[in-house]
């Protein structure tokens, strides 16, 4: 599961990169560059704790050890 959440935790990332680009080539408010900026990596991370649960999955890094 730990795997889960490296991948999420780098898609996460990637998006973040994608959201900073986007917020340089076109105008943004404040209030959405700064969710667009600090939401990507949480909101990946309960993407696999919510997954996990929907699937009956154990999600925490720590069921695995």
């Amino acid at each position: 599961m730990r795997e889960l959440y490296l991948a999420a935790t780098m898609f996460g990332i990637l998006w973040t990169c994608g959201g900073l680009a986007m917020l340089m080539m076109l105008p943004a408010p404040l209030w959405f560059a700064i969710a667009d900026i600090l939401l990507y990596v949480p909101t990946a991370l309960l993407g696999v704790k919510l997954g996990g649960t929907l699937t009956g999955r154990k999600s925490s890094p720590a069921a695995t050890q």
